[in-house]
């Protein structure tokens, strides 16, 4: 799957196949704190979808600001897109529909 995204304003996108149980173990430290409390309010059947979507959320983000993964993955709180959940400023999240399986966001900069 590839996922490509053209905009006026800095832009980042990200997709990946959800993730499985054992990747979200080994992987939830890099989530900013609150992320990880929030995780852990999901069922464990639920957990690899909910990981997935946080992650490519924070790729998108971290894409846009233009530093990738060189950037701490856990400074920022991307969050699930739950209401509250996000603790960006300046950008938009969204998550993308794509076939299941998948979990794919888009991040675009707010001008100020």
């Amino acid at each position: 799957m590839i996922l490509v995204a053209f905009a006026a304003e800095p832009v980042g996108v990200d997709i990946e196949q959800i993730a499985s149980s054992q990747a979200v173990e080994q992987a939830r430290d890099a989530l900013h704190p609150a992320e990880r409390q929030e995780l852990d309010m999901f069922p464990e059947a639920r957990r690899p979808r909910v990981f997935t979507d946080i992650w490519t959320r924070k790729e998108a983000y971290l894409k846009m600001l233009g530093s990738g993964l060189l950037r701490d993955t856990r400074l920022d709180r991307v969050g699930t897109g739950r209401p509250g959940s996000t603790g960006v400023t300046g950008a938009e999240l969204t998550s993308v529909p794509v076939p299941s399986g998948y979990a794919a966001a888009l991040c675009v900069a707010v001008p100020a």
